[in-house]
């Protein structure tokens, strides 16, 4: 959700997602607390590149890249 909230917020249009990889790394308990670090890697006319880390308040959860079209 906070990679394509970034990608629409960057371009201020529609975007969709043509790919996205996720690559779990721990488990998170239920009811906890994660916390997400988006970072824009490039935008061009017609795509934004992005990744993304996700951490509970110990270790790293998630990791996330994705490639966004801007409509």
């Amino acid at each position: 959700t906070g990679m394509g909230t970034a990608a629409h917020m960057l371009s201020n249009k529609k975007c969709v997602t043509i790919s996205l990889e996720m690559k779990f790394i721990s488990a998170a308990l239920i009811n906890q607390k994660l916390i997400g670090k988006v970072k824009i890697q490039k935008k061009t006319k017609s795509l934004v590149f992005i990744t993304c880390e996700v951490f509970n308040l110990e270790d790293i959860v998630v990791t996330a890249s994705g490639v966004w079209k801007i409509l």
